[in-house]
């Protein structure tokens, strides 16, 4: 079947599809890539920094292997999709409890490999519960979803958002409120404020340039003003990544598509730490599953087409079984990325969706560490 519906893809062809085929993905496979970046220095923080460049490989096969299976299979034409960012704030919560819970002086490989272990098992675990409630046909069931505990959910999810936003700048805990107050002294003020002006850009940006194209726009801007100021400044590349300003130095490391850590290393995992924090995972599988029915019901009103939401609950349980089952994170098709590539000229085609999961694997393979 992928293959059929790869060929009716490609039969969709000609000069002007092509060139907007590949800007529109190549555009959104840019942006895809930066929040996998930027998802991986979330989750792989703290103690597991060594193990950052790991995450980047991962989060980034998580991109390409979903964005392609969401692509050929979603009733979406097109659709972007990427590790999820609604649930990404949750994710980073339970791998520093599960860093928290571990027993005094645990190796940092052991640690490593149970965080892997449990975000493949969480997406593994969601994507059998999304394609149970595809079968069963039980998709409606987020209509009675109130929008007090949906709004709840957002604001908790953004402040998570903040606080690993602020932990990643200047590499401190936020447990308490004297955390907050001490990120106001000037030793560390200077770390965080400028990304507080880089945020406020983008925001502006957003606003008053256009719609879809400022945020990529605004982040190429803001990197080219920085490494300018850097290089005025005399700070190298090595430099940076010592004080902390960018992510690295890495060690090497054998980017793959497949890691499929819960049969290869299951022996290593501490499996007690996993399931302690089932309700993490319960959480998160609630969360995905509501994320992905707004979000297709938002794909279905900007591509003014009917969706039956209980095929795509399918598709994102058979995308998610097969991410975790390789080693990879829960993955969702994004509202914002996909109406970016829509806004840019993409054509009614799966093409845009596999273009930015081949530009992601460019990367994966020739770029990362």
């Amino acid at each position: 079947m992928l293959v059929k519906k790869a060929k009716l893809a490609l039969q969709e062809l000609n000069a002007d599809s092509i060139t907007s085929i590949l800007l529109a993905g190549i555009i959104a496979g840019i942006v895809a890539l930066i929040s996998s970046v930027s998802f991986a220095a979330l989750i792989f923080h703290g103690e597991l920094t060594p193990y950052v460049s790991s995450g980047i490989s991962i989060l980034i096969a998580t991109a390409v292997v979903a964005g392609s299976l969401f692509s050929l299979l979603s009733a979406a034409r097109p659709v972007v999709a990427l590790p999820d960012d609604d649930t990404a704030p949750v994710l980073a919560l339970m791998v520093t409890l599960i860093i928290a819970n571990s027993p005094e002086g645990t190796p940092g490989d052991v640690l490593f490999v149970t965080t892997f272990g449990a975000l493949a098992c969480t997406a593994l675990l969601t994507g059998i519960v999304l394609t149970v409630l595809g079968y069963f046909r039980l998709g409606s069931l987020v209509r009675y979803l109130p929008y007090s505990v949906m709004g709840g959910y957002f604001a908790g999810a953004g402040w998570l958002m903040i606080q690993g936003a602020l932990r990643i700048v200047y590499d401190r805990p936020l447990s308490a409120a004297q955390d907050f107050l001490a990120a106001f002294n000037v030793d560390v003020l200077w770390r965080w404020f400028p990304a507080l002006l880089a945020a406020a850009f983008i925001r502006w940006a957003i606003r008053h340039w256009h719609r879809s194209l400022a945020m990529p726009a605004s982040i190429l801007l803001l990197a080219l003003v920085f490494f300018a100021l850097s290089a005025l400044a005399g700070l190298s590349p090595t430099r940076l990544m010592a004080e902390g300003w960018l992510v690295g130095p890495f060690p090497e490391s054998t980017p793959a598509l497949f890691n499929p850590v819960l049969f290869q290393r299951s022996a290593d995992l501490d499996w007690s730490l996993v399931v302690a924090h089932m309700s993490s995972i319960g959480t998160i599988i609630m969360l995905s599953a509501v994320s992905l029915l707004l979000t297709a019901s938002g794909l279905s009103v900007l591509q003014r087409s009917n969706f039956d939401i209980n095929r795509e609950l399918m598709v994102a349980g058979f995308t998610n079984t097969v991410s975790g089952m390789g080693g990879g994170l829960v993955a969702l098709p994004s509202m914002s990325l996909t109406e970016l590539a829509m806004t840019v000229g993409a054509p009614n085609s799966r093409l845009v969706g596999l273009v930015v999961a081949l530009f992601c694997a460019l990367m994966l393979f020739l770029a990362c560490p």
